[in-house]
């Protein structure tokens, strides 16, 4: 008896110290400020089992166009696929270079997306119901992007989550991905 409480208190001690290196996950949508840009961390920080961005996932952010017309609203469309995945999950900011917030982002269905603000900077993310946003092999998300009134480059960070559906923030895969609109054409 005297070895299943010492057991006990080493379990209890393991996971206490497992909460205190990685923060709490949560299944309706990560803490705002992970997309991995201007020095953020990324959904990394909770869901660590694999390597960041190891081989294998394909991201697109659909009909982002290279150079943007201010104050305009542009519908895009956020995919990751990976062969792995069995849930999705994802936060994207719109940025200038500097950092300030660029545009504004217009979520269509409350119920699959949400919007959380952390310093002036609006962070998209999918809710609980938007993680099983799947077909196939690929998570897809829908949402608006109002262009911001100069044409500055516009720098759009996402984190994305492949995700294996069993609740918990292990046995997930975590990329991130840089897009950019506006400014001078970038040259290759």
């Amino acid at each position: 008896m005297q070895s299943f409480r010492k057991l006990v208190v080493i379990v209890a001690a393991s996971a206490a110290t497992l909460a205190a290196t990685h923060p709490p996950f949560s299944l309706t949508g990560p803490l705002p400020a992970h997309t991995g840009g201007f020095g953020e961390p990324t959904c990394h920080a909770c869901h660590f089992d694999y390597p960041l961005n190891e081989p294998g996932a394909a991201i697109y952010l659909d009909s982002l166009p290279e150079v943007f017309e201010p104050q305009r609203e542009y519908r895009l469309r956020l995919r990751v696929q990976h062969a792995e995945l069995k849930r999705g999950g994802f936060q994207l900011s719109a940025r200038f270079e500097d950092g300030s917030p660029a545009g504004s982002l217009v979520i269509p269905d409350t119920t699959l997306l949400r919007i959380q603000r952390a310093k002036s900077i609006d962070y998209l993310s999918h809710t609980m119901k938007g993680t099983d946003e799947l077909v196939s092999d690929m998570a897809i998300w829908r949402f608006s992007w109002v262009a911001p009134g100069t044409n500055r480059r516009v720098v759009f960070n996402v984190a994305v989550n492949v995700a294996d559906k069993d609740a918990s923030q292990f046995g997930d895969r975590i990329f991130t991905k840089v897009f950019y609109s506006g400014g001078e054409p970038i040259r290759k």
